[in-house]
């Protein structure tokens, strides 16, 4: 079961809900934010796309949200997101928000042949390593009996990953 925990102070978040996200099983009660990197927060908005904003350094989640099979898989993908983040430097990240804007706004035509090495360089590595990251670390306490996406085995995880990773190749 999951549950998310609001918090009361709301003094920076403007219409963001800071939030804790919680997966209860059992005795067990396990807070996702502690996979964050330092000083990233989550936040929970109505009718958001679940997204990483690395600018503010928060990954932003639709309210509701954590009702369907792989949405945790997803989270933990931004999740990994975050941690790939931190470790660019300030041009890299502007860079990437200004690919994927354009890709996302215009399409995969509006990008000249060297923005396309460079979003293939910047967003499709960053997408995979993000994925990677979430599915080690679901993985890795599955290892440890907390299973956070009982409806999907390690090659469904796989196969969400791979689709929503070749939506970047088209």
């Amino acid at each position: 079961m999951i549950d998310i925990v609001k918090s009361t102070d709301q003094s920076q978040y403007d219409d963001f809900q800071l939030v804790e996200v919680v997966f209860l099983n059992g005795n067990t009660r396990f807070l996702v934010n502690s996979l964050l990197p330092t000083f990233w927060t989550i936040v929970q908005a109505p009718n958001a796309r679940i997204h990483t904003d690395p600018d503010r350094k928060r990954i932003v989640i639709p309210n509701p949200y954590l009702n369907q099979s792989g949405n945790m898989f997803s989270l933990f993908h931004e999740i990994g997101h975050g941690i790939v983040d931190d470790t660019k430097n300030e041009m890299e990240i502007e860079e990437e928000i200004f690919l994927r804007d354009k890709y996302s706004q215009l399409g995969p035509n509006s990008l000249s042949a060297m923005e396309k090495n460079r979003f293939r360089m910047l967003v499709v590595d960053s997408e995979k390593e993000a994925w990677k990251w979430a599915l080690k670390t679901i993985t890795n306490c599955r290892d440890r009996g907390l299973d956070l996406e009982p409806s999907l085995t390690k090659n469904d995880l796989k196969k969400l990953a791979n689709q929503k990773l070749a939506s970047y190749l088209r």
